[in-house]
């Protein structure tokens, strides 16, 4: 990584990786044996797990809780978790759309959300030195370098971040703990 990091990859399928530089580990986010192998000489974990339509109901959850787990065990201490926005971030904060899309969302979306606010509590409650990050919705535009962060950052309903600038967020978070022990939104300014 330009960064200087070693970084440890655990991806289900590294065929759908590409070309990169990080150690890839093949694995399950719910096999603990899978997790703890990929856990196991680290200095730091960056979890960026999210469900897709076919993921389990308690994906999140039972993922964060493994994860948890091994990281314990192992004793690697500092954790930085990707949520997302509607995760938790104070409602207040959000614009219009993000709340309308929290009070007309189907079912299994809600029991989602509820997943992801659970994981976010397993990893506060872990007494690992943690950082909860929720950025709106995700692009795949050029990194532009800016960013902001905030645990009262208004997101509009059009707020979103390049996944370049987010990764550059999350790397510079676990060198600096600016945000230890707290969830922070971060987006484009």
């Amino acid at each position: 990584m330009r960064r200087g990091h070693v970084v440890t990859a655990l991806v289900r399928d590294s065929r759908r990786l590409g070309g990169t530089s990080a150690r890839v580990t093949e694995g399950d986010a719910l096999d603990p044996a899978s997790v703890a192998r990929a856990v196991a000489g680290q200095a730091a974990v960056i979890t960026t797990l999210g469900p897709v339509a076919t993921s389990p109901p308690e994906l999140c959850s039972r993922a964060t809780r493994i994860l948890v787990q091994a990281m314990q065990a192992h004793g690697v201490r500092r954790l930085v978790m990707v949520t997302g926005a509607m995760v938790g971030h104070p409602r207040e904060r959000l614009g219009l759309l993000y709340r309308l899309m929290l009070a007309l969302a189907p079912g299994s979306f809600r029991e989602r959300l509820e997943d992801r606010r659970r994981s976010e509590r397993i990893v506060q409650d872990s007494g690992l030195d943690w950082t909860l990050v929720r950025p709106p919705r995700l692009t795949d535009d050029a990194p532009r370098g800016r960013f902001q962060a905030g645990e009262d950052l208004g997101l509009s309903s059009w707020a979103r971040m390049p996944r370049g600038d987010l990764a550059w967020f999350l790397v510079d978070e676990v060198e600096r703990g600016q945000w230890r022990g707290r969830a922070v939104a971060v987006a484009e300014p």
